[in-house]
């Protein structure tokens, strides 16, 4: 199947939009993984007496109805927040006949910023600067309390 160069343009933007990175984002997938529990609670007695004693763990979620719910989230936020139209179904055809230097994990921005500051030896805002000073045993303190005992030790 042959992509027409829009596609492609939409599909490239999805592949690297920072989901991890947007709050707005995270707080709605929570949303909808919290309600397929509440949906499963209804099929499941089990699950459902879980539900009502406050235990909602997205970790009870099959695997592969995750990833699904997952995708389809992005998919859905991915258009709210650019106006584009994404079919899930075409943008994973589209993937898989791509080469691998494409599918390899994008990093967020600020990671690379942390990166570039550790490799070009700048400094890190929020990590406090240590000298590089050894005290002489001259001018260091002197400890005045006795050292406790051990629970094993004798007191005579």
């Amino acid at each position: 199947m042959s992509f027409s160069s829009e596609d492609i343009k939409v599909y490239q933007q999805f592949h690297h939009y920072d989901f991890d990175g947007n709050n707005e984002y995270k707080e709605g997938l929570v949303a909808v993984l919290q309600k397929y529990i509440f949906m499963q609670a209804e099929k499941d007695p089990s699950l459902k007496k879980e539900v009502d004693a406050g235990n909602l763990d997205t970790n009870k979620i099959k695997p592969e109805d995750k990833d699904q719910l997952i995708a389809q989230t992005k998919v859905f936020f991915f258009c709210k927040q650019t106006g584009n139209i994404l079919d899930l179904d075409d943008y994973r055809r589209w993937v898989s006949s791509n080469p691998p230097e494409l599918n390899s994990p994008q990093y967020s921005a600020n990671y690379e910023q942390l990166v570039d500051m550790i490799v070009n030896n700048k400094p890190i805002p929020g990590i406090k600067k240590i000298p590089d000073t050894v005290l002489d045993p001259q001018t260091s303190s002197k400890h005045v309390l006795k050292e406790r005992s051990k629970p094993w030790e004798k007191k005579d």
